[in-house]
């Protein structure tokens, strides 16, 4: 693959050569501190006003994009373990969400619950218990009323948030549940983890309906396209996986180089961010099947990678315990290309209807004299008979039959006139001509015939030349008349 290298604000950007246009590269807007240890997720809120994060140090933080507004800290409760020091450690935050609504966090931790956080100074929290190990994932589905929760237990579990209480366990996965979404609509959810395998369920019949196991091994991560028939997957083999649900067919397969913690799918269903362990977070082309950017910026792992709602920003955190908020960039500049491009169809498409029939029929016919001319040129070049070339025009605009008549004249206007045909015609005359004075004039016809002095040698020569000049006409005929039957479809295309 063709790699251009280009720089940014914060880092730097390989992008892949997408188009001729210009695109502007994503940059780095904001990068937020206050963790003390690995940033493990990070979302967005819909309205784009804040965003959550969480941590191995057992904090969850909600971060206000307004300047003057301070960030708001939430501790998760203390987990049975104890720090070196003595004290009662935090216990680590996997996830955190956004309710579509904005109005609540969810986040699942080590210490085997879920918690529901009003994002503002209070912080008041209400807590989620049914798991027996650790929750690694949660996910808001039917409009912020249900939430998916994935854990440690082996299990994928469905929650009522308006009751608060726990609905319906999925069973299946015979190891860790790493990840677990539901796909736009909700009729369908997804989740992977540590035995190598996605599960699609069906969440009316409440049960698995496909096992997809083409990971070699765990799974970290689970995303849905906009759509809801594309599901991607990436794992600790150090790819990521792309599946048809219609078919569950593996439609794309992409080895990206390290293990990929977490993936996203942009708005657009047109990109896919990972979040790797080689300090890199990359974004894929998911049409074309190939590498777009791979952005450097943080020190140590990449944990996580997250789109915003419209797509025109997107996070990421890691080992540096920072968070940071990039202006996407590339896909406005890709929007307006193809918009541009949709115009410039448009408006071709209607200058062509908008024009008169006998526009059109003239600038085909100035398109195909142009063509004809320039083959009869090279075909002259490479017999080496001469350049000089005639073409009688033909109208499309005429009757079929006047086109006809027009093709039956036409080897008398296609002529060439190399100087060697030129000299031909009178040193022939000169030598069938009698050896006679000019006023010597013969009786009858049959007097102008070629005296028998002409070698039988020349009289085959001139032959052969003329042979040679008939068949190189009869080509140009060929070439012509293939021209013609281009127009007429053209024409055909035209009235149609």
């Amino acid at each position: 693959m063709q790699v251009n290298t280009r720089s940014d604000v914060g880092g730097k950007a390989e992008a892949m050569d997408y188009t001729k246009e210009a695109i502007a590269d994503p940059v780095v807007e904001r990068s937020f501190r206050g963790h003390k240890g690995m940033v493990t997720t990070a979302a967005f809120s819909p309205s784009m006003k804040q965003l959550a994060s969480g941590a191995k140090d057992g904090v969850v933080m909600v971060w206000n994009f307004r300047p003057q507004l301070r960030a708001f800290r939430y501790a998760n409760s203390k987990s049975s373990s104890r720090s070196p020091a003595g004290k009662e450690a935090a216990s680590p935050v996997h996830k955190v969400s956004f309710s579509p609504k904005g109005d609540i966090v969810a986040s699942g931790g080590a210490d085997k619950a879920i918690r529901l956080w009003v994002p503002n100074v209070v912080g008041d929290c209400s807590t989620l218990k049914a798991h027996t190990g650790a929750v690694r994932d949660v996910d808001f589905g039917d409009g912020g009323a249900t939430l998916l929760s994935a854990s440690d237990d082996k299990t994928v579990k469905l929650w009522d948030l308006k009751k608060q209480k726990f609905l319906q366990t999925f069973n299946g996965h015979v190891n860790w549940v790493r990840s677990a979404k539901f796909a736009p609509g909700g009729a369908y959810a997804a989740s992977g983890g540590d035995d190598k395998t996605v599960l699609v369920w069906d969440m009316q019949q409440k049960k698995s309906v496909k096992a997809l196991k083409h990971h070699t091994a765990r799974v970290n991560t689970v995303a849905f396209f906009p759509s809801g028939n594309l599901l991607a997957a990436a794992s600790d083999d150090k790819s990521i996986n792309v599946w048809d649900l219609r078919t569950f067919e593996l439609l794309q397969h992409y080895d990206v180089g390290s293990v990929v913690n977490e993936i996203d799918v942009h708005p657009t269903g047109d990109f896919i961010i990972s979040a790797q362990d080689d300090a890199t977070v990359k974004i894929w082309d998911a049409r074309e099947g190939r590498l777009f950017y791979k952005l450097h910026g943080h020190e140590g792992k990449v944990q996580t990678a997250q789109f915003s709602p419209h797509g025109d920003f997107f996070t990421t955190g890691g080992g540096d315990g920072q968070v940071m908020v990039w202006e996407t960039k590339f896909d406005r500049s890709i929007a307006s290309i193809k918009k541009k491009m949709a115009m410039k169809e448009k408006k071709a498409g209607s200058n062509l209807e908008e024009a008169k029939p006998e526009e059109v029929d003239a600038k085909i016919e100035e398109e195909t004299e142009a063509e004809v001319e320039a083959e009869v040129k090279a075909d002259a070049k490479h017999e080496g008979v001469g350049e000089r070339v005639q073409a009688k025009k033909v109208s499309i605009s005429e009757p079929a039959e006047d086109a006809e008549r027009e093709v039956e004249e036409a080897p008398s206007s296609i002529t060439r006139e190399p100087e060697v045909n030129e000299n031909y015609t009178e040193a022939a005359k000169e030598e069938v001509r009698p050896k006679t004075a000019p006023s010597a004039s013969p009786a009858n016809p049959s007097s102008s015939l070629p005296s028998t002095s002409v070698s039988g040698e020349q009289v085959m020569s001139a032959l052969g030349t003329i042979v040679n000049q008939m068949n190189s006409l009869m080509e140009v005929v060929g070439r012509f008349d293939m021209r013609l039957e281009t127009l007429e479809r053209r024409m055909d295309a035209l009235e149609k």
